[in-house]
């Protein structure tokens, strides 16, 4: 998954960590076996991916809350035509586009699994 931020979004990873089996034996341990930091700026991270034992993908995910939607603004059309050009070459498309008053907008998917490695 990080891949994917790395592509659409030149996100980094500033640090990677796998929790120690010992530390996930214990009942107040953590839910997730590694995590990964990822940034586009000078921080040390804007999103945490987290590696979750048995996760799986939720058919009804629409029906639950959670993240559902995240939005990044460009300067100019040609900003964002310039970055879909870029993403097509890469093999990447938008899911679909759209345009509701306040701004267009071009919708993408990331993938659902994320490997530690």
């Amino acid at each position: 998954m990080t891949e994917w931020y790395r592509n659409v979004l030149g996100m980094r990873v500033n640090h990677r960590s796998k929790i120690p089996a010992i530390a996930r034996l214990t009942r107040n341990g953590p839910p997730f076996l590694a995590f990964a930091f990822v940034s586009n700026d000078e921080r040390d991270h804007r999103i945490v991916f987290f590696e979750i034992p048995r996760a799986s993908v939720d058919p009804e995910k629409r029906q639950h809350t959670g993240l559902q939607h995240v939005a990044f603004e460009y300067a100019s059309l040609d900003d964002l035509l310039g970055t879909y050009l870029r993403l097509k070459k890469r093999g990447i498309r938008p899911t679909w586009a759209a345009d509701h008053g306040v701004g267009s907008r071009s919708i993408m998917r990331t993938r659902i699994r994320m490997s530690s490695s």
